[in-house]
């Protein structure tokens, strides 16, 4: 790994940070899908070639839901076929790793990242698992009907349309995707719980997206603007890999997701939860203690004692104490929080 990198990594882990990664078609095209922006992208209606930013609107759908849904019922084929692949399983890791301190945030809409297992996701371009009522009747989100095994040629019978009906209104079910000339939102895409993360993260990591659409760039130019670290993984230069190396702390690390991703989860990542629960007799014990790496520590024995001599105004009083000789304690390091405890409290200093 580039040591610039691993600082950068090192950093975040010793102050145990939260992490937002941010993933795009490149992690789903080294399981197969293709991206369906170029060539393969291509739909014939009629005597006309039609491409995915003609097909995925709207407009489109209003004019010929049965060819829209033609499309989507052979690109959603490609994406079932397609399984979770060694990047998907690292973010796995990461998120069992750091719990509530990691957010997935994916454009995908092929659900890889739910099949791996992963489940604090936001998919802010939808997701093809599930359908909705197209006139917003308040059906909600469910289930994608199993449709069977679709290829180019396949035609839209009247059988399918019947199937793809509202069971609460009769009208058109639709993909559960945002089409080119649709707006993100919070209650179908999570935009604003995105937007909120990317504000509270300590480093976002983006894999494998061009920055092609709005709210995605949004994220890392908060990243950028807030100067927290910004890596990039992407074997070619793109938007977020230009903001990674103008910010004092952003690296573009060039390759791709399945080769570069486990290595990084290693970095970042913690691998157990730490509990001390033995010789705490002091604050400055138990600054020491998360300093080394600890993720809690318990102190049973001091409210023990406290207890003993004094009942429950006892026991406040024993934690009292504790509490403001971690105050002090972190004075003596710099620190304002325990958020700013790590390991680097130690250094140059002797045993």
């Amino acid at each position: 790994m580039e040591p610039r990198l691993k600082a950068l990594l090192d950093e975040v882990r010793a102050a145990r940070g939260t992490v937002l990664a941010l993933t795009g078609a490149g992690i789903s095209a080294e399981s197969g899908i293709p991206t369906f922006r170029g060539s393969e992208g291509y739909w014939v209606v009629g005597s006309r070639n039609y491409m995915p930013q003609e097909m995925a609107t709207k407009e489109m759908f209003d004019r010929r839901p049965d060819e829209v849904w033609r499309w989507y019922l052979y690109r959603f084929g490609v994406c079932k076929d397609a399984a979770p692949n060694a990047g998907h399983r690292a973010l796995v890791t990461l998120e069992e790793r750091l719990g509530d301190r990691f957010t997935l945030v994916t454009q995908n809409i092929d659900g890889l990242h739910r099949r791996a297992g992963s489940k604090r996701v936001f998919a802010i371009h939808g997701d093809a698992a599930w359908v909705r009522c197209a006139a917003e009747c308040g059906l909600g989100r469910v289930d994608q009907p199993d449709m069977g095994r679709r290829d180019a040629a396949t035609p839209f019978t009247a059988a399918d349309r019947k199937v793809l009906s509202c069971p609460r209104c009769g009208g058109w079910l639709r993909p559960h995707v945002l089409w080119f000339d649709e707006c993100y939102d919070e209650e179908n895409y999570a935009a604003d719980s995105a937007l909120r993360a990317a504000g509270a993260a300590d480093l976002v990591l983006v894999v494998g997206t061009s920055g092609a659409t709005n709210l995605p760039m949004q994220i890392g130019e908060i990243a950028f603007f807030r100067r927290v670290a910004l890596v990039d993984v992407n074997p070619e230069e793109n938007p977020f890999s230009e903001l990674a190396e103008r910010s004092p702390r952003g690296f573009h690390a060039r390759g791709s997701a399945c080769a570069l991703l486990p290595e990084i989860v290693e970095a970042v990542g913690d691998r157990c939860t730490v509990i001390l629960d033995s010789g705490i007799r002091r604050g400055s014990d138990i600054v020491k203690a998360l300093g080394l790496g600890a993720q809690m520590v318990l102190v049973g024995r001091a409210t023990l004692y406290g207890t003993a001599c004094g009942g429950q105004a006892g026991a406040a009083r024993a934690i009292k104490i504790l509490s403001d000789e971690m105050e002090r304690s972190f004075g003596y390091v710099g620190a304002r929080n325990v958020s700013e405890i790590g390991p680097h409290i130690f250094a140059g200093r002797s045993a």
